[in-house]
């Protein structure tokens, strides 16, 4: 696993190129974003992540300790190994 850290505060707008590596559709690597409210693994954060098989989710905590919930999208066309995306997060 790869991960970039940067803390941040406020509103903010995040952009991203990327693209897996190697071949295949191991539908369990993900590329995308996870913010938290702080790093503890029951914080409320949301996840925005296309999977290998391209399958595109958003999956959120919306308070400390609850349960995550998922919204699933339809799969993307594997046209491309790579995608571009932005997201805007609010306070």
């Amino acid at each position: 696993m790869h991960y970039a850290y940067n803390q941040m505060q406020g509103d903010f707008i995040v952009t991203a190129r990327v693209a897996f590596e190697g071949k295949g559709a191991d539908p369990h690597r993900k590329i995308g974003w996870d913010v938290r409210a702080k790093l503890s693994n029951s914080a409320a954060h949301v996840v925005a992540a296309v999977h290998g098989d391209g399958l595109t989710s958003l999956q959120f905590r919306e308070k400390d300790g609850a349960g995550t919930e998922e919204y699933r999208m339809a799969s993307m066309p594997r046209t491309s190994s790579s995608w571009s995306a932005a997201a805007t997060f609010s306070s």
